[in-house]
């Protein structure tokens, strides 16, 4: 495989003029910073095929040039509001950095890495580092910028009108929102979500750990991702 880029200065800086750009021009020109080593891990390119970036908003992907457009226009963010338990947030962590969620918003009385930083860690195992995260009390703030920028909201609920996650049709962008452990999200909020999905059960438990339900619906959503 045959790799030319920029050098990364000169990338960082193409970067930086993008996100001047309105929204709808951004996201058609937008690239990620793409190195060998990532197309390595995914097994996105086969020894034969070729990758060349003329610039950062010009680039030529002689037989997967989909699988560039994908990274861009498929991300998945995190939103975890009120929840309680720090190991529960240290798990969440570290699915969202097995599934490349592009960021976590932390909102309500949810612990931080920031303020929790050894009971997150315990199950984080440095995913706390590796994924972007930031802290604001007001969950319905985080919601309205993410809406502002073309961000679907997909909560987490038991509620029995909810759409069963296996049979949601993702639109990306979109984020994950889940909620208290025992108390699950609050009405005023579900009313600002764009979808809201259950995972059935079968048992007699209502429902899931958050942290084991956010994996599963995190998973599903990144495989739709990638087709």
């Amino acid at each position: 495989m045959k790799l030319l880029k920029q050098p990364e200065d000169v990338m960082e800086k193409s970067f930086e003029k993008l996100k001047e750009l309105p929204l709808d021009r951004r996201n058609s020109l937008e690239i990620e910073m793409v190195y060998q080593e990532t197309y390595r891990k995914f097994g996105r390119c086969k020894g034969n095929e070729e990758v060349i970036f003329s610039t950062p908003a010009q680039f030529q992907f002689s037989k997967s040039k989909k699988y560039v457009k994908r990274e861009i226009m498929k991300k998945i963010f995190a939103i975890l509001h009120n929840i309680r338990s720090c190991y529960n947030v240290g798990a969440i962590f570290r699915t969202c950095d097995a599934v490349a969620i592009e960021k976590i918003y932390l909102t309500g009385y949810t612990p931080t890495p920031e303020r929790n930083p050894e009971r997150i860690k315990k199950t984080a195992l440095g995913a706390e580092k590796t994924v972007k995260w930031e802290y604001k009390r007001n969950v319905g703030k985080i919601i309205e910028k993410l809406k502002k920028e073309e961000v679907k909201i997909v909560a987490l609920e038991t509620e029995k009108s909810a759409l069963p996650y296996f049979k949601f049709k993702p639109k990306f962008p979109l984020a994950i929102l889940v909620g208290n452990e025992k108390r699950g999200i609050d009405k005023r909020t579900l009313k600002k979500v764009d979808f809201v999905l259950k995972i059935p059960m079968f048992g007699k438990k209502e429902s899931l750990n958050v942290a084991v339900a956010f994996s599963i619906v995190a998973y599903h959503l990144k495989i739709q991702s990638l087709k």
